[in-house]
């Protein structure tokens, strides 16, 4: 007989989403919401204020997803390390 479960080992990879996508989708969010406000207000808008607010969001997305990988690589390793 044979059976019928799949083993772990033919299951299929987690796929992870790549780094890549994400700033790209990341630049193209904040170029939406630069270019709402200024069709809302136009003219009170400082594109270099919007460019450090955004390197400064990455920065802080950086970081957290960062601690967030360390932490779940921490609880999957069986020793701790």
């Amino acid at each position: 007989m044979t059976d019928a479960t799949p083993t772990a080992a033919s299951a299929s990879p987690r796929r992870r989403p790549r780094f890549s996508t994400i700033v790209w989708g990341l630049l193209l969010l904040v170029f939406a919401v630069y270019k709402t406000v200024q069709s809302v207000a136009p003219g009170a808008l400082d594109p270099a204020l919007w460019l450090l607010g955004a390197v400064l969001a990455l920065g802080v997305i950086l970081v957290v997803a960062g601690i967030a990988a360390a932490t779940r690589h921490a609880e999957s390793s069986p020793d701790g390390d």
